[in-house]
């Protein structure tokens, strides 16, 4: 993951996490946002792939 700073407005959705450089950590997966997990996992593996130029 590139880093959260580009996803500060998905954390204030995502719930309950901690970060640490470029983890996430979700205690309980039940108490987030999957949506928003889902969003912000999408946005990442799409910067990754224009980055490294992957398919």
């Amino acid at each position: 993951m590139p880093g959260f700073e580009a996803y500060e407005e998905q954390m204030t959705r995502l719930g309950p996490h901690k970060t640490g450089k470029s983890c996430l950590y979700l205690k309980n997966l039940d108490a987030v946002d999957r949506d928003v997990l889902e969003e912000m996992i999408g946005d990442s593996v799409n910067v990754m792939r224009e980055r490294y130029q992957c398919t």
